[in-house]
């Protein structure tokens, strides 16, 4: 009966180390520092979003509401650079104080996101 109780303590004792050491690398996981995401680019990620999205109406001789999508300084004048949620440009992806754009196909909440994040830090032309 001795050897089994033994072994019984013993593989007690392992299991319990295997959750102390579980419950450590957890603590460090959750201490490790959080690597921040790359802030989105105009020339990659927010230009290309808008020819598609937006340019039927908002470039060329068409720009409707003065906006051409396919001009960084058109845009910006609908753009308070690190302040999007006073942005006339952010606001009207929500439909928020202002008409909802793109109307009939507005962009998806990630896409809204992503210009929200680029708007965030600081709107410039890379």
């Amino acid at each position: 009966m001795r050897p089994r109780f033994v072994l019984t303590a013993f593989v007690l004792m392992a299991g319990g180390l295997g959750v102390s050491v579980s419950a450590d690398d957890s603590k460090q996981a959750a201490t490790a520092p959080v690597r921040a995401e790359k802030a989105p680019t105009f020339k990659n990620d927010i230009a290309p979003m808008f020819k598609d999205a937006c340019a039927r109406c908002h470039s060329g001789n068409k720009r409707k509401a003065g906006l051409d999508v396919t001009s960084y300084d058109s845009i910006m004048k609908f753009v308070k650079a690190g302040d999007p949620n006073n942005s006339k440009l952010q606001k009207s992806l929500l439909g928020k104080g202002a008409k909802l754009m793109p109307p009939k196909n507005p962009l998806a909440d990630d896409q809204v996101a992503l210009v929200k994040a680029w708007i965030s830090a600081g709107a410039k032309k890379d």
